[in-house]
């Protein structure tokens, strides 16, 4: 199996960004993501309302944070639509 091609949109790049200003091994977690989801992208969860949106959990490392990722896949692409921390308070 080829892994898809993983895109970012625009919205998703720029709250990335800002992620990578607070924790330092966020491109790590985003390397880690991408390298799953090209290869596997129903892994995450599929939204009930609305089943072309999935979403995907990491796990939170030392001082970085989990984080859920909101993307989409076809064939050939995943595209990942936004991130945010995972809050578990």
């Amino acid at each position: 199996m080829i892994p898809r091609e993983v895109a970012e949109t625009p919205y998703f790049s720029e709250k990335a960004d800002q992620f990578r200003e607070v924790y330092s091994l966020f491109d790590h977690v985003l390397d880690g993501v991408c390298w799953e989801l090209a290869r596997n992208p129903t892994v995450g969860t599929n939204l009930p309302d609305d089943p072309e949106y999935y979403v995907y959990k990491t796990t939170a490392k030392g001082r970085t944070p989990a984080f859920v990722v909101l993307y989409s896949f076809h064939e050939t692409q995943v595209q990942l639509l936004s991130i945010n921390v995972l809050n578990t308070d």
